[in-house]
């Protein structure tokens, strides 16, 4: 409780939060310390952990273009229908 408090008052717990703020936005780094995390936490050796993080975090990179280009297809789709 001290180590938490003495943590708030020096502006740790923000700075941690403004961080994790970060992380959460950006898919790849989402992706990349959630995957570390887990293998970490179920016992995976650190350096294929963190290729495998990898792996996920250009994975979700490229899923991301697929995203978009779906998302511009449904886009012009949705153009001719409305203006039929």
């Amino acid at each position: 409780m001290v180590c938490a408090t003495i943590a708030q008052h020096l502006g740790l717990a923000e700075k941690v939060a403004q961080i994790g703020n970060q992380i959460m936005e950006c898919p790849k780094c989402l992706s990349f310390w959630t995957v570390l995390g887990v293998l970490l936490c179920y016992g995976c050796n650190i350096l294929l952990a963190i290729g495998l993080s990898l792996l996920a975090a250009y994975a979700a990179n490229w899923m991301g273009f697929v995203y978009m280009e779906l998302n511009n297809i449904y886009s012009k789709l949705w153009q001719r229908t409305t203006n039929k």
